[in-house]
């Protein structure tokens, strides 16, 4: 019997990307690159639709100031706050 096969939706695509330097430094710091980027397109993702939400009305201001913090933190989360990620450094250099 042999393995059993992968869904469609769970199978695994293989990309090459380009990125700043910083991104890739960030990347490298913790223990899976591929979890990293996708995590981070994720969080943006929904930041996408809070945003939509909020143009629309369907959020009020402070809802979506909740909702961008949950998002923030489920990110640090995911790398076990692990990340030498400082906001403010990353603003200060572009």
């Amino acid at each position: 019997m042999g393995r059993p096969k992968l869904k469609e939706e769970l199978k695994r695509a293989h990309v090459s990307i380009s990125v700043k330097k910083t991104i890739e430094e960030l990347a490298s710091s913790t223990s899976n690159k591929s979890h990293f980027y996708e995590t981070s397109v994720e969080a943006c993702q929904a930041l996408a639709l809070v945003v939509s939400r909020l143009r629309s009305k369907k959020l009020t201001l402070e809802m979506a100031i909740e909702e961008i913090e949950d998002i923030a933190d489920i990110w640090a989360a995911e790398f076990d706050e692990s990340l030498p990620f400082d906001l403010t450094k990353q603003v200060e250099q572009e």
